[in-house]
Order: structure tokens, then sequence, then C-alpha cells
């Protein structure tokens, strides 16, 4: 604790971008964009599904995606210390990829 501005900081360790409890969030925000999102666009304009039968879906889906647009910034634009590691975003981005694929094995989306 900094007895003259009387704040203290957490060790860097735990805050840092690059401890691995990013890769849940980042993965969590990846989903949400590329699966919930996109997937339902490309049904909607493609004809498989009307905008009325899917608009609380996509509702929802846009709402978690303009919520996690910081982390889609930390993970793109940022080129500060506050950005997410490159390598981060590729695990994410693979298991992401790995999830999608055994659901859709699974599922037979």
């Amino acid at each position: 604790m900094n007895k003259e501005k009387g704040t203290s900081k957490a060790p860097l360790s735990l805050v840092s971008p690059r401890a691995p409890m990013f890769v849940p969030l980042t993965m969590a925000a990846l989903v949400n964009l590329l699966i919930s999102f996109l997937r339902g666009i490309i049904k909607i304009s493609r004809g498989r599904r009307s905008m009325e039968e899917w608009f609380i879906e996509m509702f929802i889906a846009g709402f978690v995606v303009v919520n996690c647009l910081p982390i889609y910034e930390a993970m793109v634009m940022r080129k500060d210390k506050g950005r997410i590691p490159t390598k981060t975003t590729i695990i994410s981005a693979v298991l992401v990829y790995a999830l999608y694929t055994a659901a859709s094995f699974t599922l037979k989306i």
C-alpha cells in the first residue's frame, strides 16, 4: 500500500492480460461473435429463417457482442501493454474451432 497516495495495486501477475484466465473469456467472446451472431445473420440472409422467428435470439446475441467490444478491442486494436497477446487469441480460436467441430459432429448441426 502506498501511504502517500492511499492506494494499493494488485500484483501484476494477477491482472495481467497474459494470465490464463483470459483464455475462457476470449473463447466466450469469439463463440458469441462467430457462432451465435454471424451464423444467425447468415441464416437470415440466406432465407433459411425469417427475422420474425429469430428476433429475440439475434437481439440477445447482438447484446452480448456489444458487451464484448472491449475484449475484441483488446484482441485486435490495442497496441499497448493492455493488449491480449496474440498467443492467447490463437489458443482461444483453436479451442473454439475444436468446440464447434465437436458440437457439430455430436449434434449434427
